[in-house]
């Protein structure tokens, strides 16, 4: 086995970063303080002249980030900068100091992908950040999701510009770039895709066209690796891609099976002027239906109907020579899986009757399977809508889920089914089995009981605890399989585990050697946090039978702070005095069997009212007395953080004259992406932190007031 290191100019398994890329991917994902009173030099004049300016308004009157950052030529003749004007600070965009804009403006190293044979590399190449004019697009607000009307897609959805590639040679470096190339100049292409072989390539691509609603639609091309030469799949110019829920899958090496827009479907419909009656819901049966604060959830029978209209797709088989072929009836299909052997196609659908308050992951699901030719073969399973699964972390659907193809077989199938009713609160063992069948099993034959869990099947807590995922190599059958390892001195079975390595300091991505029989995990490769940011990328081997041999290296861990709960103790309980806990000292020891460790709260407001007022900061809002800056996203859509919750706590903060500023973000969902919006939120970062630090320094105090 060969572990590479990967980087721009030299082949590898690595993906090395330049350190500016951390620190944008810190800012980016999460809030970063740029700013640091250790840092900053408090006897700039032109900083506190400006703090001693300041009187009944702290806040209108911030100096502009370049006052504070350099004495540069708008400089009075003493150095000192002059106050702003009142509303400077609180209209248009800012941009943040030039070292932290030039990391912002960087453009995005490319995405990689290998071929399915490990002898070529895709550089996926990406654009900067999106200006906000993109953000501010019209979209639809449908079933929990969000779709771009003009493409029928997700909207805000990235894209790549280009795609080049490299032969990986024996040695490790890469050959000169090809280039793929025939689609029209500034295509945004999305779903890039190997055929089975690596022989060919399977993209979208979309112009956006403000003149030609047909332009934003995107359509399926495909490319000859060897050559490089794109053409559309399609002969004709009037098929176009679905792609609000699953898009394409290779069937085989020279077929794909592809959701399209209905050729009938006509125009969307409208929105009545009048409602045809009251929004009616009711509980005649008294059944206990609990759920999240949902976001974008379907509002009428409007909004069922425009739902179904972009997420319906007509099936369609088409080969690399342009033949087509209808694959079923029109429905809303969410995935497309054609089993290990290419016999089978395993589809997932969703239909009425929907939900006004559960997003479409809860709608009825039918699980179909199919000849890969097309042929209805038998529903696997129909469960119905799912509006009464309980909120306890870790409550699930009733009913077979996670149903999928295994990868160490031709056409076997293996899916959960829950024995506690889907209600985690309930004491069952085992609580989840994992059943396997095959697909050409005889009618009426019984699943095989594949494994018994008395933990949920498929859920994960603490990422600070993640013991990191096996690597998978390929099957010849082009499967992916948890890979095996032997060590050359010593008997028994290794996998290798790559992680994350999420600590509160940034992630360390690691490498473990992981002993099956004994439990045992050796540390055989860690990046170096103080160099670069690197990851593994993929196992390197072209050996598809028999274990594969690794070396030894050094052991190396390092400390978790997880927030925990014991027992029938709630994490939550005892947030606030773990959290600052966690400031002083790493928590030792914190997994062990029946410790729940989450930082999510399954428990109601009527079960746990004393922790959800403990918890809650607009409670204390009249207990805050250092300042504090919030910034939120206007269209925020996860749940539970709604952008009224930051207006509400800002206004509680004002009432008892806590020092405080509020910015919404227009156009910005729960993470923010333009360029535009993180720039300003670097520069609302940077001032309130210079302004803050300064008004809090000794000499500052009664000036200040």
């Amino acid at each position: 086995m060969q572990l590479h290191k990967l980087s721009l100019t030299s082949p590898t398994l690595l993906l090395r970063l330049p350190p500016s890329s951390t620190l944008f991917s810190s800012v980016h994902l999460k809030r970063c303080r740029i700013s640091s009173s250790k840092t900053r030099n408090h006897s700039d004049n032109s900083t506190f002249s400006f703090i001693q300016s300041i009187s009944s308004s702290r806040l209108h009157n911030l100096v502009p980030v370049a006052a504070l950052a350099t004495k540069d030529a708008a400089a009075g003749p003493n150095g000192s900068s002059p106050a702003p004007q009142d509303d400077e600070l609180n209209s248009g965009y800012r941009l943040p100091p030039p070292e932290i804009r030039d990391i912002v403006d960087a453009p995005p190293l490319p995405s990689i992908s290998f071929s399915p044979n490990r002898d070529k590399i895709l550089f996926l190449k990406r654009r900067s950040l999106p200006p906000l004019s993109e953000l501010a697009k019209p979209e639809d607000k449908l079933a929990g999701i969000r779709i771009d009307g003009r493409s029928n897609t997700r909207s805000r959805m990235s894209f790549y510009t280009g795609i080049g590639i490299h032969d990986l040679k024996d040695d490790g470096t890469l050959g000169p770039e090809k280039l793929i190339h025939g689609f029209p100049d500034g295509s945004k292409l999305n779903f890039v895709t190997w055929s089975t072989d690596g022989k060919h390539l399977a993209f979208s691509i979309r112009q956006d066209q403000d003149d030609d609603d047909d332009g934003s639609k995107l359509r399926v091309w495909v490319a000859d690796v060897e050559t490089g030469k794109a053409k559309p799949l399609f002969h004709s110019p009037d098929v176009f891609l679905n792609a609000v829920f699953d898009n394409y899958v290779w069937v085989n090496d020279s077929t794909l099976l592809v959701c399209t827009i209905p050729s009938s479907r006509g125009s969307p419909p409208k929105k009545p002027l009048v409602p045809a009656g009251p929004k009616i819901q009711s509980n005649e049966r008294k059944n206990v239906v609990q759920a999240r604060t949902y976001q974008d959830l379907l509002k009428d029978e409007y909004d069922e109907d425009l739902f179904e209209y972009y997420a319906t797709s007509q099936l369609v088989l088409v080969s690399l020579d342009g033949t087509v072929k209808l694959f079923g009836e029109p429905a809303i299909y969410t995935s497309l899986d054609p089993s290990p052997d290419q016999k089978y196609v395993l589809l997932s659908s969703i239909h009425r009757p929907f939900s006004f308050n559960v997003p479409c992951g809860r709608f009825p699901v039918k699980d179909d399977l199919w000849s890969a030719d097309g042929k209805f073969l038998r529903t696997l399973c129909d469960l119905p809508l799912a509006e009464d699964i309980p909120i306890t972390f870790n409550s699930v659907r009733k009913g077979m889920r996670s149903l999928n193809w295994r990868e160490d077989k031709p056409s076997d199938l293996y899916w959960v089914e829950t024995q506690d009713g889907g209600d985690a609160k309930v004491e069952v063992s085992p609580r989840d089995i994992v059943y396997t069948q095959a697909a050409d099993a005889p009618e009426g034959e019984e699943p095989s009981i594949f494994f018994k869990l008395d933990l949920r099947y498929g859920s994960s807590e603490d990422v600070y605890s993640d013991p990191g995922s096996p690597m998978l190599r390929r099957t010849p059958a082009g499967t992916y399989i948890i890979a095996k390892f032997k060590k050359e001195d010593r008997e028994g079975t290794y996998l290798l585990l790559n992680g994350s390595g999420a600590t509160p300091e940034g992630n360390i991505p690691f490498l473990d050697l992981f002993d099956v029989d004994t439990g045992h995990k050796e540390r055989i490769w860690q990046s170096d946090k103080e160099k670069y940011y690197e990851s593994v990328v993929a196992l390197m081997s072209d050996q598809t039978a028999g274990d594969l041999n690794v070396n030894e290296f050094a052991i190396l861990s390092g400390p978790t702070i997880p927030i925990i709960g014991e027992g029938k103790e709630e994490a939550n309980d005892s947030y606030v005095e773990q959290l600052v806990w966690s400031a002083e000292a790493a928590v030792q020891e914190v997994i062990r069997r029946g410790t729940q460790e989450s930082n999510s709260e399954d428990r109601t407001l009527w079960e746990a009212t004393d922790t959800y007022i403990k918890m809650s900061p607009f409670m204390s809002a009249n207990k805050i007395k250092k300042p504090i800056l919030l910034i939120h996203g206007e269209e925020d859509n996860n749940s539970g953080t709604l952008t009224m919750q930051s207006d509400r706590f800002f206004n509680a903060l004002k009432g008892h004259g806590a020092l405080s500023r509020l910015v919404i973000l227009p156009f910005e969902s729960h993470d923010s992406l333009s360029g535009a919006t993180i720039g300003h939120w670097l520069f609302e970062d940077t001032v309130w932190q210079t302004y803050t630090d300064a008004i809090s320094a000794p000499e500052n105090t009664q000036s200040i007031g």
